[in-house]
């Protein structure tokens, strides 16, 4: 036995010792999965895939269904949401929407990178744009502060290791506290709330630079909408050359072949 090897060794009885005083849980069903399933049982990462792998909407994200027409669907041609490209690893329904509670309410921060990892999977299924520097939306220091952290961010933290790629936290600051957005319910509502909530700082790592926008959730993206165009009003040397998003999931009512109950 190669001596590297001794460590990895002496820690297999821990580690057992450890399985059956503390059993590990599937996330999202509460089920005992195995160590190496990393928090998921296989039947939730299976729907996981299928929420990747299912066609969606590339202007706004929304799933594709039999309405959908070359030119896109009818739903962004209602809602514009002020970047090129859209990319979501699914819909806001389970297993997706659980997983996104658990680290935004209950402060299950491994749950960050898992879904950072459905992200980026998804950005490479479907042959996304080249990134230079993610960009999370920002909360407002008091509702950051009240929370403890913010979601966007520790989900771009996870995409900017796993892309290699780096993350400008503070590139666009959210200076105007707004009523929660699922507390308005049209979309032109939400614009209104959230009309010059977002402003941009100057910073050179997004000059010429191909910027993504990070979100755990969009629903009508109007917050997605003010974040690009604050963005778009940097001054023209220090300005994006594109402006894309990727979220977690999109609010979206069309169901995906396959759905199993959680």
């Amino acid at each position: 036995m190669k001596l590297s090897e001794w460590p990895r060794r002496m820690m297999l009885p821990l580690r057992a010792l450890e399985d059956s005083l503390f059993p590990p849980t599937c996330w999202v069903t509460g089920r005992p999965v195995r160590r190496e399933d990393r928090g998921l049982s296989p039947q939730v990462r299976r729907r996981l895939e299928q929420f990747i792998a299912a066609p969606f909407c590339r202007r706004c994200g929304a799933t594709l269904g039999p309405w959908a027409s070359p030119a896109g669907c009818q739903r962004c041609a209602q809602r514009r949401l002020g970047v090129g490209e859209m990319i979501r690893a699914g819909p806001l329904q389970e297993p997706l929407g659980r997983l996104i509670r658990r680290l935004k309410f209950q402060r299950l921060w491994a749950v960050g990178p898992l879904l950072a990892e459905q992200v980026y999977t998804a950005m490479r299924y479907h042959g996304a744009a080249p990134v230079d520097v993610w960009v999370p939306v920002p909360l407002h220091w008091r509702r950051r502060w009240r929370r403890g952290f913010n979601q966007a961010e520790e989900i771009a933290a996870a995409l900017g290791r796993l892309s290699q790629r780096p993350m400008a936290a503070g590139a666009l600051v959210r200076r105007r506290g707004t009523a929660p957005q699922t507390a308005t319910v049209s979309r032109t509502a939400r614009l209104a709330n959230l009309q010059g909530a977002f402003i941009a700082r100057i910073d050179p790592r997004l000059a010429g630079r191909q910027v993504w926008l990070v979100d755990d959730v969009c629903t009508t993206g109007a917050t997605l909408h003010a974040a690009a165009a604050a963005l778009k009003a940097l001054p023209g040397p220090y300005r994006p050359a594109s402006i894309n998003a990727a979220v977690v999931a999109v609010t979206d009512s069309t169901p995906i072949p396959g759905g199993e109950t959680f």
